[in-house]
């Protein structure tokens, strides 16, 4: 395997799917991007390295070039992918091409990496944590030995005899000022052009270790890039993307705002957005602790976040805190930073995991209404899913904890691939990627976890898509438990009396939530593939969004309707001391929320209406207090389209079809930021 007479040619792919419902979500491979560029400067004229993004234009180099070695990126969201395109490389190419996989799905645990090694018998190196040491230590093991499996190699692990063979790992020492930015030396400029989101990432590690995260398993030191060359990378950035205001910015640091310098970072984003009108959008995970420090990168930041103070919470449970080997902020420090974000006007969200062990449905139900009544504007709520690379997805964790188990397609991540093979005939691949979702364990079972995935739903629509929030804002202050009537909205015991809308959107979401769960992963697989030869992908899959964008702009037949019979209901069955004012309230709370909703189709700003309620200030106090509160003398309400709106909404028809509405309608969705898709309201006398 000696390389010195001629060059040894590399290729690197962080290999993503490509179909109608995947726009906005496919990224750079920075990554890659980091690894390509450390090891280029380091052997230079040794080597030829090329990057990819497009599993078909990998295949057609491996067809005009076959390479000596092929770094692929492992994550959760492309493992199939990866799989099916070296085995086609292998079998239609050349079997001579060493493969290896390095990414946070690759666990530190030795039996893991075994099994690993065993499913994708075609990888012949793991790559633990950062990559760039252990890939350059494989390329050096190429260029110095006639053998590269006859001693270790540092960061990196291979199976032979079937024992796994692993080297000193370093995978979390690498000097970050070595490394050069893929931005500022061209590398990144043809995904640019690709309409790739952008990543930068300005430090590394996360010093937590929650047993649900890829990070949880490492133990390192926390290390930034140098400062001055974030600032040119977020310019050049800025420049690139002025055009595309609709394109979120993302931050791949694990904490940002844990250090100090971040400050600093934070600055220059803002900087960019001012002068250059990018970003308009960003997203990051803020420090879990969320210190002084993180309020004032938020405050700074806030207008242009996607979801703007997170603390994400994930349970309160202790029992479940103790088996994700997690500790929370206390009350206070929550209740605390929701005060403050109401202060500053900055929208405040919690993420939260159904699942955990110890977690029960009754407790997880007490969490949601609880972070309402905490003031939270968005409620996230993910299930509990075991990928490669966390220490849940141990056999140990799962028989300790009875965890049981269905799989469902990762989001969008599925689709028909084409390649070509060196005899220029054409294949059809099919392949989808498969998450493990937690369905039931010793405190749960199957049917409760269908009645919290649709309870999330619920919580997402509202906290999240601002689905008539000021309506649900109203009932929970009545004391009414939005979980209970999330229930009764998506599984209500007698459905003889519901609008034919209802009916129809109750057997659409119940069939969904059940119907992407398979028992076994090939199950998944299969049922996509006949899909795609049937022609009959049109619908994204990922629920929530969907069926949240269809309740806000497919629902104008039924919705407003059934709004107000269930309103009616709860003012029958509550005799309300105050009675008839709650009832013209909620009716009033209806209609402004329905208002509130922006026709993209049809933007044409509703007229004032009045109130004698102080909405503004409602609205900021997070709702924490009944809107009879509020009382005041006669006003008006006006509706005011975000100044985002236009700008960012004429980018997106320039890159999506309008042909299909209501996938235009999730598109905008999924890719805008979801405050701009609602009006503003401003308070006139």
């Amino acid at each position: 395997m000696k390389n010195q007479k001629n060059k040894m040619t590399i290729y690197l792919g962080d290999l993503a799917y490509s179909n109608d419902n995947t726009y906005n979500e496919v990224r750079n491979p920075l990554g890659a991007g980091y690894i390509a560029t450390y090891i280029k400067n380091k052997f230079r004229n040794d080597i030829s390295i090329k990057l990819f993004k497009d599993p078909a234009k990998l295949v057609d180099a491996c067809i005009d070039k076959v390479p000596d070695l092929i770094g692929l990126s492992f994550y959760a969201w492309n493992t199939n992918l990866n799989k099916c395109t070296i085995e086609f490389i292998k079998k239609h190419i050349s079997k001579d091409i060493y493969v290896a996989w390095g990414g946070p799905s690759v666990d530190t645990d030795i039996i893991e990496q075994k099994r690993i090694f065993h499913k994708y018998p075609d990888v012949d190196f793991l790559i633990e944590n950062e990559g760039e040491l252990g890939f350059s230590n494989i390329v050096e093991a190429f260029l110095s030995k006639n053998n590269v499996f006859e001693d270790k190699i540092d960061g990196v692990s291979f199976l032979k005899d079937e024992v796994v063979v692993r080297g000193f790992p370093i995978g979390l020492s690498t000097d970050l000022s070595l490394l050069e930015s893929p931005y500022l030396n061209g590398m990144m400029d043809p995904f640019i052009d690709d309409d790739c989101l952008p990543c930068i990432q300005t430090s590394r590690l996360c010093p937590y270790t929650c047993a649900f995260c890829v990070s949880g398993k490492n133990k390192g030191k926390l290390r930034a890039f140098d400062l001055e060359l974030v600032s040119e990378e977020i310019n050049y950035i800025a420049k690139k993307y002025v055009d595309k205001p609709n394109m979120t910015l993302y931050l791949t640091d694990e904490n940002f705002g844990v250090l100090d310098r971040d400050i600093e970072v934070a600055k220059m984003i803002k900087y960019a957005s001012e002068k250059y009108k990018y970003p308009k959008n960003i997203f990051f995970y803020n420090d879990k602790r969320f210190t002084e420090r993180s309020r004032e990168i938020v405050s700074m930041l806030g207008p242009i976040t996607n979801y703007g103070m997170v603390l994400a919470l994930q349970s309160e449970n202790p029992e479940a805190l103790t088996a994700a080997n997690r500790k929370n902020l206390t009350d206070e420090q929550i209740d605390s930073n929701v005060k403050w974000a109401s202060n500053h006007n900055i929208d405040a969200t919690t993420e939260l995991i159904f699942g955990i062990p110890g977690e029960t449905p009754d407790s997880f139900q007490d969490l949601l209404d609880k972070s309402v009544n905490r003031g939270f504007d968005s409620v996230l709520c993910n299930n509990l899913y075991l990928v490669d690379g966390i220490e849940m997805n141990r056999e140990s964790y799962r028989e300790q904890y009875k965890l049981g188990s269905h799989y469902r397609v990762v989001s969008d991540n599925v689709g028909k691939i084409t390649l070509r093979d060196k005899n220029n005939k054409i294949h059809d691949l099919y392949s989808a990627e498969v998450q493990e979702v937690v369905t039931s364990s010793d405190t749960f079972n199957f049917d409760q976890y269908i009645e919290i995935r649709l309870i999330s739903f619920f919580y997402y629509a509202i906290f999240t898509l601002r689905f008539y929030r000021f309506f649900f804002q109203f009932l929970n202050k009545l004391d009414i438990s939005l979980s209970k009537f999330a229930l009764d909205f998506l599984q209500p015991f007698d459905d003889h009396a519901l609008l034919e809308g209802h009916k129809r959107f109750i057997k659409e979401i119940n069939r969904a939530v059940r119907d992407e769960l398979f028992d076994e992963e090939d199950k998944v697989r299969d049922h996509f593939k006949k899909l795609y030869e049937n022609n009959e992908t049109d619908n994204p899959h990922l629920i929530n969004l969907y069926f949240g964008t269809k309740l806000i702009y497919d629902s104008d037949e039924w919705l407003n309707k059934t709004l107000m019979n269930y309103f009616d209901t709860i003012l029958h069955k509550n005799k309300f001391e105050n009675h008839t004012e709650v009832a013209e309230t909620g009716k009033f709370l209806i209609d402004l929320s329905d208002k509130m909703r922006i026709n993209i189709f049809d933007d044409k700003t509703p007229s004032p209406i009045e109130t004698d309620f102080d909405i503004s200030k409602w609205i900021s106090h997070k709702f924490k207090k009944s809107i009879f509160q509020y009382k005041t003398n006669k006003k008006y309400l006006q509706f005011e389209l975000d100044s985002r709106y236009f700008s960012s909404i004429e980018a997106l028809k320039k890159q999506v079809s309008m042909e299909k509405k209501l996938l235009f309608c999730y598109q905008a969705v999924e890719s805008l930021p979801r405050s701009i898709l609602v009006y503003n309201l401003k308070t006139i006398s």
